[in-house]
């Protein structure tokens, strides 16, 4: 095969490089990195973000990139600025896909810490006091398993029944015929 290689690579973006061309508004999508440029960047640039990013005409773009702006700023000036600075801005930050997917994935947290904790309720009704590794072992149970422990736990007799499903792989045949 003889002395075959590969070589990769990157191209480097100096990112000061192009701050002229951020700041006339060509390079928009940039201007959330604006407090990140210079060495003596003030609370100011904040204000030159705001109307930049104002031009940008798609409303769901323009979102996402002022959530990004205000991350940004953040690291460089502290939550307490940015919050005054972006007062107006807040409520826009609900349609931003970064706060919108963080919000799907509280909804399923919480539904599933909601599952966790009733059927964890339910066994310690039915089955006394549950030990702390088997607490352990149920807090890594996904949704679907949760929904399978939670018909499953209607024909536990004892704290043995719990621990062969858990056990077994979280799916077996009980002696009355129903899957569990």
């Amino acid at each position: 095969m003889g002395a075959l290689s590969n070589r990769f690579s990157l191209a480097k973006i100096l990112l000061w490089e192009h701050e002229t061309r951020i700041l006339s508004g060509e390079l928009k999508e940039w201007t959330p990195l604006l407090p990140l440029m210079g060495e003596n960047s003030n609370v100011n640039i904040i204000d030159t973000q705001k109307k930049l990013l104002a031009q940008v005409s798609d409303p769901r773009q323009r979102a996402d990139l002022i959530a990004a702006a205000m991350i940004v700023a953040m690291y460089v000036f502290g939550k307490k600025i940015v919050m005054e600075k972006f007062k107006k801005e807040l409520p826009m930050l609900k349609e931003t896909s970064i706060v919108q997917n963080w919000l799907a994935e509280s909804l399923l947290e919480g539904k599933l810490e909601g599952k966790l904790s009733t059927i964890k309720q339910i066994l310690t009704y039915k089955l006394g006091e549950l030990p702390s590794p088997t607490i352990k072992k149920l807090e890594k149970l996904e949704g679907k398993q949760l929904d399978r422990l939670g018909k499953a736990l209607l024909i536990f007799k004892d704290q043995r029944d719990l621990q062969a499903w858990l056990k077994n792989g979280v799916s077996r045949r009980h002696s009355n015929g129903h899957t569990i």
